[in-house]
């Protein structure tokens, strides 16, 4: 469940105290994005308090919208979670045997990838494909492309572009690996 709007007319804490009632007897994963009037009042300080921070959680809901259709879709999903090094990132790649790996990217977070492709073929998983999602400036996407970016997914991407390309890509990782094995 996606809700997206205003919880609270005025931000007032008894308000966001039943919203959140609600929002818990909800039997599905639930991602909440603030309103504008959710802001009255303090109104974002009780949000923070009893729902979670706001852009964490705008940007963990896209992220777990994305994981979860992929793993609707019969794909493997690992989450590693916020704020991880490129170095963590290799790490949990070669533990996993991954095809793909997805970062996601609400403002800078993006810069860091050429990193994470240098520390990847360094690892010797040049097979491993890698795709952005989130806000990434259009002057900064031909970086991440040379860097060796598969795709840059943009705000209004749709599941099924996204869960497609992933399928694509993950087929590309598996298919050189076997031809770099010689099988």
């Amino acid at each position: 469940v996606l809700c997206t709007g205003d919880l609270t007319e005025m931000g007032f804490r008894p308000d966001y105290v039943t919203a959140k009632e609600y929002l818990d007897r909800i039997e599905a994963p639930c991602y909440v994005v603030p309103g504008n009037h959710d802001a009255r009042n303090v109104g974002y300080v009780h949000f923070e308090e009893l729902i979670g921070p706001r852009w964490h959680t705008l940007l963990l809901g896209g992220v777990k919208i994305v994981a979860r259709t992929l793993r609707d879709a019969g794909m493997d999903v690992i989450y590693t979670g916020l704020h991880r090094s490129p170095e963590e990132v290799v790490e949990a790649a070669i533990q996993e045997d991954v095809d793909v790996i997805g970062i996601s990217s609400l403002a800078t977070d993006h810069l860091i990838v050429p990193k994470l492709t240098t520390a990847l073929r360094a690892a010797g998983l040049d097979d491993v494909r890698v795709v952005v999602g989130g806000i990434v400036p259009d002057n900064e996407e031909p970086m991440l492309l040379e860097a060796g970016v598969r795709r840059v997914f943009h705000p209004g991407s749709t599941l099924d572009d996204i869960t497609a390309r992933i399928r694509e890509y993950a087929r590309e990782a598996r298919q050189a690996r076997a031809a770099a094995e010689g099988l």
